[in-house]
């Protein structure tokens, strides 16, 4: 039986290594970014330039999908949103508008398109230790991982995991952008979400909080 996954943000960093790692695994994939299509993308990859903030868009993606793959086993990883640091003072105020609609309006858009066209699913949603822990300098990103993470804990309430297993993701520390070895290998991340998507299983997992080994 063939599986599906839809990956947001997936033309660079974690979203592009989860988009290839799927790949190599025997899954269709489908990617999504507001950018062209990345150099380094799995030519199997079936990469979609989409905004995933406007609401039409990712309905219109959905309905789209839905006559294409019919009644697969689908799974949606809301991966999209990038980071803007700083103290209250660096960030201009559209800064903290951007933050909130690349990663919170990006993730309820997709995930209701998604509820809005299929009746079953697994969603992954990328979040991360800082909607726990806030920092001094990510009030723009923390908040918006915040919101997303509210979002998420209210649709596990609203649904069974008959209907949708809602699996939130909070890392603290990743290996997006090059070597780092503080933190944690992105490759050992898109490996667990896939043994995750990919188990049938009498349980799911709720929340998953990963910490690097080197902090």
């Amino acid at each position: 039986m063939s599986h599906t996954v839809v990956i947001s943000g997936s033309s660079q960093g974690l979203g592009l290594v989860l988009a290839n790692y799927f790949a190599t695994q025997g899954w269709t994939v489908i990617g999504t970014g507001r950018s062209q299509r990345p150099e380094g993308m799995n030519a199997v990859v079936q990469y979609r330039i989409l905004d995933s903030a406007d609401p039409a868009s990712s309905q219109n993606f959905w309905q789209e999908l839905k006559s294409a793959i019919n009644a697969e086993p689908l799974c949606l990883i809301n991966n999209a949103g990038g980071y803007k640091g700083g103290l209250l003072l660096d960030l201009a105020p559209e800064d903290y508008a951007q933050q909130m609609q690349s990663i919170y309006l990006t993730a309820v858009h997709m995930t209701r398109g998604l509820i809005n066209n299929f009746t079953q699913a697994k969603i992954f949603n990328m979040l991360s230790a800082s909607a726990m822990t806030p920092l001094a300098d990510n009030g723009a990103y923390g908040a918006a991982k915040t919101a997303a993470t509210h979002f998420f804990k209210s649709l596990q309430k609203q649904y069974s995991p008959e209907q949708y297993q809602i699996t939130n993701l909070y890392p603290d520390k990743m290996a997006t952008h090059g070597i780092d070895d503080s933190a944690m290998d992105p490759t050992q991340v898109a490996e667990l979400i896939l043994n995750l998507a990919g188990q049938d299983k009498s349980y799911y997992l709720k929340d998953v909080y990963l910490y690097s080994l080197k902090r």
